[in-house]
């Protein structure tokens, strides 16, 4: 580490030829030429040292003042650059050492998550063949004994119905996805509609809306609510749960709306720049443009996040089945343009439509169809009301030979069932979704938690109006008589029987006698 010189000569110890430069050390060192004790001395390149004056003397040169600078920069230079390499090595052994254990703790927490799934899974089947849950629908219907005008909703299932609560014949129902139901009818106080959220045990007056509103579910408890809102000239999709209302985005009033199962909605409407109409994906944080379909178009969620879509197709006499979601659009099958369709919350969708036969001439028939395949079921009137049950079945009220009121069937892909009986005029919805099929829930940023971020969005022509759900006491539909001010639940004074309470007690022995309700035959 010193100053460096050049030499052509050779060495007087070894005889080598020095064509490299020498170097000097500070160290003291007997020089061989003229045998003194020196330091500094050169090393040469054969390892020999000489005295600076000797090395001079037998041609060595010392290198100028910037060459050594120029050396030693370039030495710090590569000291530098061998520093950094060093680091980079280091940094990566410590990033390659960090995604093992990244992804070792990932499979790790896969494989706890789907051992917890497995669990909830082996409990839901438990609860389903020992508790007697699983596939209901909701139906509001004229019922013996309840004043006019005032209608009865009932709850049933494949072992027993239940009768609960009254609202107005008039009443818009819609199923919340999680075993409740969403009821919007007038409400006397109440200048708009009120939304109630009713259970097995209890009912709640929330929010307002118009009575033109259109609901969907949201299948995760909530809904979505497409209606005229104050200061908008299109109408505007809400979503509503338990907890809070929030405005989202822009619609035409004629527009189509069906939910996705996966807390989502689907939106077909007149949309600007386009001659057909386009189908649009929502939920609670954006909104996506996709396909184009017919205006005429008849929807269906399919439970898993798509939509199933019958529509005239250019080319084709009869109508053509098609499934969308938000990668894409299919065309699939062929039926009639009369056909009504229902999805079964599994992915797949039910068709009742007229069928020929070449043995037994036209008939309507049930029909069940998904991505893979269709096949034909039942045979059930075209009229008949549908209703999915969120676990691939569907609930059917129709016209039943040799009875005088409609009945309510269960059908799924491998059996149909004849259950109760109710009016022709009754209005069904479906319950719930299978819990397998859910993904994860989606989580409210800190904005979307505030129910006082949308205080200046009121529907069209709403009073100030108090979202506090525990304020409504006087709230009561259809009843001149107010509702019980200790009741934080809104139950109407002509409520829900003692007997509704011991619905969701699936170990009730009383389950399975259906005789509970002669009295109350709908």
């Amino acid at each position: 580490r010193g100053k460096v010189f050049s030499m052509a000569s050779r060495c007087p110890v070894c005889r080598e030829d020095l064509l490299n430069s020498g170097r000097v050390v500070f160290v003291e060192a007997k020089c061989p030429i003229c045998w003194e004790q020196k330091n500094p001395v050169v090393a040469l390149s054969c390892g020999h040292v000489l005295c600076e004056n000797d090395f001079l003397s037998i041609g060595g040169k010392l290198e100028s003042k910037k060459q050594e600078v120029d050396l030693e920069r370039r030495r710090r230079r590569q000291q530098q650059e061998e520093e950094a390499a060093r680091r980079r090595r280091a940094q990566e052994e410590a990033d390659r050492r960090q995604a093992i254990l990244l992804q070792r703790m990932e499979v790790r927490r896969a494989e706890l998550e789907r051992a917890a799934e497995e669990r909830q899974a082996q409990r839901r089947r438990t609860s389903f063949s020992n508790h007697k849950s699983g596939p209901s629908a909701w139906l509001l219907c004229p019922t013996t004994g309840d004043e006019d005008g005032q209608w009865r909703l009932w709850r049933a299932n494949l072992w027993s119905e239940r009768k609960h609560h009254l609202y107005p014949k008039d009443s818009k129902l819609v199923g919340d996805g999680n075993d409740g139901v969403w009821v919007l009818c007038k409400t006397n106080g109440s200048k708009l509609w009120k939304l109630w959220h009713a259970t097995t045990r209890n009912e709640r007056s929330l929010y307002e809306y118009p009575s033109n509103s259109k609901m969907v579910s949201d299948g995760r408890g909530g809904l979505y609510i497409l209606c005229s809102t104050k200061g908008e000239s299109l109408w505007k999709l809400w979503h509503a749960n338990a907890s809070r209302e929030k405005q989202l985005f822009s619609y035409p009033r004629s527009s189509q709306i069906t939910e996705d199962g996966q807390g989502g909605a689907y939106i077909l409407c007149d949309t600007k720049g386009s001659s057909s109409w386009t189908l649009w994906h929502a939920d609670r944080n954006s909104e996506s443009r996709l396909f184009t379909y017919p205006r005429n178009s008849k929807m269906t969620g399919d439970g898993v996040g798509g939509v199933w879509i019958l529509c005239s197709t250019t080319g084709e006499t009869l109508w053509k089945l098609w499934h969308a979601n938000l990668s894409g659009e299919r065309m699939l099958y062929s039926y009639p343009k009369s056909s009504r369709i229902t999805g079964d919350g599994k992915g797949g969708v039910y068709v009742l439509c007229k069928t020929d036969d070449e043995q037994k001439g036209s008939r309507d028939m049930l029909w069940h169809a998904n991505r893979s395949s269709e096949r034909s079921l039942y045979q059930y009137p075209i009229e008949s009301k549908m209703a999915k049950d969120g676990h691939g079945g569907v609930y059917i009220l129709c016209s039943t030979t040799g009875e005088s009121q409609w009945k309510l069937w269960h059908a799924n892909e491998t059996r149909e069932r004849q259950l109760y009986a109710f009016p022709k005029s009754s209005k069904l919805v479906g319950c719930q979704f299978d819990e397998m099929l859910r993904t994860a829930p989606i989580r409210l940023s800190s904005s979307e938690d505030d129910p006082e971020d949308d205080d200046d969005d009121e529907p069209d022509d709403s009073d100030d109006n108090d979202d506090d759900p525990d304020d409504n006491d006087d709230d009561d539909p259809g009843d001149d008589d107010d509702a019980d001010p200790d009741n934080d639940d809104d139950i109407p004074e002509d409520g829900p029987d003692d007997e509704c309470d011991d619905e969701s007690d699936g170990d009730d022995e009383d389950d399975d006698d259906d005789d509970d309700d002669d009295d109350d035959e709908p």
